[in-house]
C-alpha cells in the first residue's frame, strides 16, 4: 500500500476513533431520563441471568443488554490495532478490559450509573471479537486497502447495532419525554411494581398509601405495609398518560407529579421499592 493511502485511512480512523469516544462518554456519563442505581456495583458474574431467572427481567432484555455490551466494544477492537500498529490479539483484549473496567469504575464513582460485572465480560467479549475478526477474517496483519474498508464496514454495522440494543434495553439513554420501552423501564418491566395502592398524599421526602388497597403486581393483597414510604433522591417520577387509545409513560418531576396527585382525589400508584424499601419509581396512573 502506498504511504499516503495509508496515512489518509489512519486519519479517517483517527477521527473515527474520537467520534467512537464520544458515542461512549455520551451513552455512560450524559444520560437522560431516567437513573437508577446511580451508585450500585454488582459483582456478581452473569446476575443479569440470575434476575432473569427470578422473573425480575426479561429474556428480550437479558439479550439486548449483552448484545448491546458485546457490540459496542467490537469497534474498540479493530480500532486499536489499526491506530497503534504494535498492539498484537492479546495486547488488545487486555485493552478492551481495562478500558471497560475503567468505565465501570468511573460510573460508579461519579454516581451516573451502576458498576457491572457482566458489563466487563461482555464489553472485554466485544474487543476479542473485533480483534479476531481485524487480525484473522478482515487480514488486518497485512493492512491492504481492502482490509482498512472492510474495517470500516464492520465497525459501522456493529456500532449502530450495539447502540441499538443499549437504546432498546435502557430507556435512560432515550430523552426524558419517553421513559418505556416494548414495556420496560431501565431493563424492568412495568408490570413488575412491588406495590400498587391508592396514594393519601406525597409530599418531597414521603409518599402516603392507603394499606387497605394494596397489591402487589399479581393482584395480592399486601399485609402489614408501613404508611407511608420515603423517597430516594434518585427516584424516578412517571405519569401515564392515554393518546389515541394507547398508554404512554412520560417522566416528570417531583413537584409536577405532587402537584397532580394533589389534583385527584385519591389516584392510585405503582410503587418500586429498593432493598430499604424506599421509593425509585412512581407511577401515577
Amino acid at each position: 500500500m502506498k504511504s499516503r493511502t495509508e496515512k489518509i485511512f489512519l486519519g479517517v480512523f483517527l477521527l473515527l476513533a474520537v467520534f467512537y469516544v464520544a458515542i461512549i462518554i455520551r451513552l455512560v456519563f450524559m444520560k437522560d431520563g431516567i437513573r437508577l442505581e446511580t451508585d450500585a456495583a454488582h459483582f456478581m458474574p452473569f446476575g443479569t441471568l440470575l434476575e432473569y431467572k427470578h422473573g425480575i427481567r426479561t429474556l428480550n432484555s437479558v439479550i439486548l443488554n449483552y448484545v448491546g455490551n458485546i457490540a459496542l466494544f467490537v469497534p474498540l477492537g479493530i480500532i486499536l490495532p489499526i491506530i497503534f500498529k504494535k498492539l498484537n490479539f492479546l495486547n488488545v483484549i487486555f485493552t478492551g478490559f481495562l478500558v471497560s473496567a475503567f468505565i465501570e469504575i468511573a460510573q460508579y464513582m461519579l454516581s451516573v450509573g451502576c458498576a457491572d460485572t457482566d458489563d466487563i465480560i461482555m464489553n472485554t467479549l466485544g474487543a476479542a471479537i473485533g480483534a479476531f475478526i481485524y487480525f484473522y477474517i478482515l487480514g488486518g496483519k497485512h493492512r491492504s486497502i481492502l482490509s482498512y474498508i472492510l474495517s470500516l464496514v464492520v465497525i459501522f454495522i456493529t456500532a449502530v447495532g450495539g447502540m441499538t440494543c443499549i437504546w432498546r434495553y435502557a430507556p435512560n439513554l432515550l430523552p426524558s419525554e419517553t421513559v418505556a420501552v416494548s414495556g420496560m423501564i431501565a431493563g424492568r418491566r412495568v408490570d413488575s411494581y412491588n406495590l400498587y395502592a391508592k396514594c393519601k398524599g406525597m409530599s418531597h421526602g414521603e409518599v402516603a398509601v392507603d394499606k387497605r388497597t394494596a397489591t402487589d403486581s399479581a393482584g395480592e393483597k399486601v399485609e402489614g405495609i408501613p404508611r407511608s414510604y420515603f423517597i430516594l433522591d434518585t427516584a424516578v417520577f412517571v405519569m401515564v398518560i392515554e393518546k389515541n387509545g394507547k398508554r404512554h409513560y412520560n417522566i416528570v418531576g417531583r413537584d409536577e407529579m405532587i402537584e397532580k396527585i394533589t389534583e385527584r382525589e385519591k389516584p392510585y400508584l405503582k410503587i418500586w421499592l429498593d432493598d430499604e424499601n424506599k421509593c425509585s419509581i412512581i407511577i401515577l396512573v
